[in-house]
């Protein structure tokens, strides 16, 4: 009185379930990181735009100013191209410059 196993028809076995869950998975992860590379690359090109913008003022500051008018140009430059990254802490620094006995300036930037 044995009986030879019969699979169901109308039944699909765990294991096939399994495979097509692992490789929903696996594909969602893949779209989940094909998005994520996408928005770096955007960002880096946003960056570089910024950076090659940054780059040409100053080298105006440079070809039109001379002395402190430059230095000042350039840091209005820098402090204009600064990134706000969402995920670096805000630090407020101040900047004190002083010559020294031979004309020098030197500077120090005590963070607040």
């Amino acid at each position: 009185m044995f009986s030879d196993p019969m699979t169901k028809v109308d039944k699909l076995p765990s294991r096939t379930w399994l495979t097509v869950a692992a490789c929903m998975t696996f594909m969602l992860l893949l779209a989940a990181l094909f998005q994520v590379v996408n928005g770096q690359v955007e960002q880096a090109g946003i960056r570089l735009a910024q950076h090659n913008a940054a780059q040409t003022a100053i080298a105006g500051c440079a070809a039109s100013y001379s002395g402190a008018v430059r230095r000042q140009c350039m840091e209005r430059v820098n402090a204009g191209f600064t990134l706000e990254l969402p995920f670096a802490p805000r630090t407020e620094t101040s900047v004190q410059a002083m010559p020294d006995s031979q004309g020098f300036v030197q500077t120090s930037i005590n963070p607040r």
